[in-house]
């Protein structure tokens, strides 16, 4: 099938590499659910087919191996894709996270209890009693962090050989046949079929296929895993986020917003220009959600949009900070006095 981009909006994507504040990046990247990060969904690659995302704005999205969730800004779910086991079908409720797996699901509700569903031969679709800070869905398997920092596991890779290590932990991934951690002092763990990890600390990490992909406490990535090596090299630079994916290649967020996007199949190495907040990627495709460009400040309470946004146009403009490159053009000079009207049409039309 021929690659193709796509973005389920009627507005077309403008290039906005850049972010206004690099704290504020840092914090409204990490926490991809809230307003600040409300968007549409955008595509690249092959032919997504029965993966197409629904119209609409959006704060997350997860792939699974056939399957797709994504959050509303006001927490409701959406679900599309394979449905043989119910995966896809969306949870009532609002929600702070979601999670699609190997034809299974997990999302944390705002109320900090899990919910599991999907195929379940192995109990992966069964939601275990009390609350989570977060939840991850992966082969046949389901993890989740307690308040208290500790891990619980149920499904497939929760039996003999998949004893769950103990003290605190802030991230938890699921791959195939293998979990990985990061433990509170932000050291990684994994256990299962491979137990090796690189040295340093790590703010989170993403397992999948026989690999798997850990953010540097510095920005960087590392990869590890028995086919760690299909996917070098690695790219280069300061990250935010991380794809969460339990199937297909790895990805991530630059700290200007952009995504990075490798591995194995280059129709996936080319992901649209834009400024973006969830990212996730199957074997031929990615998809992901586009920031509300004119929330310059990230600000996250309401109203969203102020004067202070303004300011802080002008202030990337004056920096000549690409992100003030509102139309997206690509001439001499590439800031110009319609990127000013731009960015008021942009801010008329809100982040809805």
């Amino acid at each position: 099938m021929p690659a193709s981009t796509q973005c389920v909006s009627v507005r077309r994507p403008h290039p906005l590499m850049g972010a206004p504040l690099a704290g504020a990046v840092a914090a409204g990247l990490g926490l991809a659910s809230t307003a600040a990060a409300q968007g549409p969904i955008v595509t690249w690659g092959d032919d997504l087919g029965p993966l197409r995302p629904p119209p609409g704005h959006y704060t997350q999205v997860s792939v699974g191996s056939a399957h797709a969730l994504a959050l509303r800004p006001d927490g409701t779910m959406a679900g599309w894709g394979s449905n043989f086991f119910g995966q896809a079908t969306p949870q009532p409720g609002r929600f702070l996270s979601v999670s699609a797996g190997f034809e299974n699901s997990v999302a944390l509700r705002e109320d900090g209890v899990a919910v599991s569903w999907g195929q379940n031969d192995w109990g992966q679709g069964t939601t275990p009693a009390g609350t989570f800070t977060k939840v991850a869905a992966g082969y046949r398997t389901a993890a989740g962090i307690r308040p208290d920092g500790t891990l619980h596991v149920w499904g497939l890779s929760s039996g003999p050989g998949y004893e769950v290590p103990s003290g605190t932990f802030v991230d938890v991934s699921v791959g195939v046949g293998f979990l990985a951690a990061v433990r509170t002092d932000g050291t990684l763990v994994a256990w299962g079929t491979w137990t090796g990890v690189p040295a340093g600390t790590f703010t989170a990490v993403n397992a999948a296929g026989g690999w798997a992909v850990g953010l540097r406490t510095d920005g960087t990535l590392a990869m590890f895993g028995p086919y760690a090596s299909l996917f070098e090299p690695v790219p280069t630079g300061s990250f935010v986020q991380l794809g969460r994916s339990s199937a297909g290649h790895p990805s991530a967020v630059r700290s200007d917003g952009s995504i990075a996007a490798w591995g194995t199949m280059p129709v996936i190495h080319n992901p649209p220009p834009g400024r973006y907040r969830s990212v996730s990627m199957q074997t031929y495709a990615g998809l992901a959600v586009l920031a509300c460009y004119a929330n310059c400040d990230n600000s996250t309470s309401a109203p969203l949009l102020t004067a202070n946004d303004f300011q802080c146009f002008l202030n990337r403009y004056a920096q000549a900070d690409t992100y003030a490159n509102c139309d997206g053009s690509t001439g001499s000079p590439l800031l110009t006095a319609n990127d000013f009207q731009c960015f008021l049409n942009r801010f008329a039309e809100g982040c809805s």
